[in-house]
């Protein structure tokens, strides 16, 4: 599983691409069978901010693991009507743009997808969060990211202490129990 390391250090698709599923699937049951949910739930909060106690037995567990890997390496699938993203440089704490859309500044520091709780995204908890560079073929950041339930809009953000750079990047976001279960995404701009 080198190439699974050099994934988790570099985010190049390309060492994503280069593991064999089968193999990934084997080592998500081994993992599922030697370490308890609870244990398997703690580290998936804490690298990738799960909800803590979503993970019940070793079969969620092992699911849980293949579907993160089905959503980063582009193994989706969209068997629901997706939400529409906005993503913006500005969002009010309501969910309301209040940026520019798609085309957004070079230097940008936060980056918000805007979107409706609606649709594939209503009454969700949380979702997978995942951030591309596809020019340079990358995975910028993924993570679970909270929604807040009851709202008419949502967003997840991602900052950038440097500032975003030049280039097109895109935004997927996953069902947090179904994580190969695309439900928006959005490409965008900074120039």
């Amino acid at each position: 599983m080198a190439a699974l390391k050099r994934f988790a250090a570099s985010g190049a698709m390309e060492d994503l691409r280069q593991i064999d599923r089968e193999a990934l699937v084997a080592l998500a049951n081994h993992l599922a069978c030697e370490l308890t949910p609870s244990e398997a739930g703690t580290l998936l909060h804490q690298f990738l901010g799960l909800s803590s106690g979503v993970l019940a037995s070793s079969e969620e567990v092992s699911s849980t693991l293949v579907g993160i890997y089905d959503a980063l390496a582009g193994n989706a699938s969209e068997e629901v009507r997706p939400s529409v993203l906005t993503v913006t440089d500005e969002a009010g704490p309501d969910g309301r743009i209040a940026g520019q859309m798609h085309a957004l500044p070079a230097g940008t520091k936060r980056v918000y997808a805007v979107f409706e709780n609606d649709f594939a995204l209503e009454g969700l908890g949380q979702v997978l969060a995942v951030w591309r560079n596809p020019e340079d073929d990358r995975m910028v950041f993924t993570e679970f990211e909270p929604v807040r339930q009851g709202s008419a809009y949502n967003y997840v953000w991602l900052d950038v202490a440097e500032g975003w750079p030049r280039g097109r990047y895109r935004v997927e976001l996953f069902h947090p129990e179904a994580q190969s279960l695309l439900l928006a995404s959005e490409s965008f701009s900074v120039r």
